[in-house]
């Protein structure tokens, strides 16, 4: 179950940021470019996410070694 955990997470904060996006950015700006700008910002949050996972799971990693 470890393992799927940053799975999941990234995941969620992947669908939060497309609903997010749909329901603020695109109610107020409804164009074609405005729907697919989510897909790069999507990317973008997800890599942030996955580097801040793969950080703190290095760092655990090592705790336990030591």
């Amino acid at each position: 179950m470890k393992l799927k955990k940053p799975l999941l997470s990234e995941r969620l904060i992947f669908l939060w940021n497309k609903i997010t996006w749909v329901f603020t950015v695109f109610a107020k700006i409804p164009t074609y470019a405005a729907l697919m700008a989510v897909y790069g910002i999507s990317w973008f949050f997800t890599m942030i996410f996955l580097i801040i996972a793969y950080r703190f799971y290095i760092k655990n990693l090592k705790e336990i070694k030591h």
